[in-house]
């Protein structure tokens, strides 16, 4: 039978693996490089594979050692959460790891963060901004901010609604005009995804059905990969864009954007979820930064 690994030996080979040294490591810790070198061997030994490349340039992971250090940083994190999950009732701690579209890590949570982090100051906050929908397992994340689908192996709880509609700012509507009907999107400057086509499928109502809309497949001269980089055009007035209702509303009411073609946009309202994994649904700071974003998108959205 195999013996279990020893996690004081994986603790080193991780670090190793990040500073690609031995003897940094063994700087770090005030021991010979033969104790750290011997940490790895033992490693390799009982799973009888080697974990790095040794050359004159350096250390270098194998395929197998970038194995254990993606498992081996998962082991590591969900021990500190257990650390941080069974800590003195009413005190939160460690951090709080969430997966969120870039646009919406932007407008919405980064300003949502000073009111949970004054009711939990031991908090730590990090905000994985990507526009994919990221595996909250492998990636390490505790929460993830969605709309729209949710996979039924994940846990999930609506903690607000969007819509989505056009937008522009009041000096590019003053420059170019406010578009009366669909066929006029064609003389103005579109702000599109590079990366996502749904994105720039734009829904309008149709008169003969309302619960069909027509679908405008918006071209644009200009685009983006990046949600957060494409409102930031629109806000420099380079153009429209479509976006969500929950971000561009305190948007308008600093009166940096109008509304484009309010009538004829067909909106759908979405719930946005907070996502998680099972095993995490339960951890006190999920819970409690979750009840914290409820109540914040509901005083955001009136």
């Amino acid at each position: 039978m195999q013996e279990h690994m020893n996690f004081a030996d994986l603790q080193i080979f991780l670090r190793v693996a990040e500073l690609g040294s031995l003897s940094g490591v063994a700087r770090e810790r005030a021991v010979p490089v033969s104790q750290i070198s011997r940490a790895i061997t033992r490693l390799e030994a009982q799973h009888t594979t080697r974990l790095l490349h040794r050359s004159t340039h350096g250390l270098s992971l194998t395929d197998e050692g970038q194995t254990v250090v993606d498992y081996g940083k998962r082991i590591s994190s969900s021990l500190q959460d257990l650390s941080d999950d069974i800590a003195p009732s009413g005190v939160l701690r460690g951090t709080l790891r969430v997966a969120v579209s870039a646009a919406m890590a932007h407008y919405v949570v980064a300003p949502s963060l000073l009111g949970l982090l004054a009711l939990h100051p031991q908090l730590q906050v990090e905000l994985m901004a990507d526009d994919r929908a990221v595996d909250l397992a492998r990636e390490g994340a505790d929460i993830a901010i969605r709309s729209g689908h949710i996979a039924d192996s994940l846990v999930a709880r609506e903690i607000g609604r969007l819509d989505r509609r056009l937008y522009a700012t009041p000096d590019y509507l003053t420059r170019y005009g406010q578009p009366s009907c669909v066929a006029d999107l064609a003389n103005h400057r579109l702000i599109t995804n590079s990366v996502i086509p749904t994105f720039n499928h734009w829904p309008f109502c149709n008169s003969s059905d309302d619960t069909r809309p027509t679908i405008f497949h918006a071209s644009g001269q200009l685009r983006a990969n990046s949600t957060a980089v494409m409102m930031t055009m629109a806000l420099e007035g380079l153009g429209i864009v479509r976006s969500s209702s929950v971000i561009c509303a305190p948007l308008i009411k600093q009166g940096l954007l109008l509304p484009v073609l309010t009538d004829l946009v067909y909106s759908e309202v979405i719930p946005i979820y907070a996502v998680m994994l099972h095993e995490r649904h339960r951890s006190p700071k999920v819970r409690a930064a979750i009840d914290y974003w409820l109540q914040w998108f509901a005083a955001a959205s009136v």
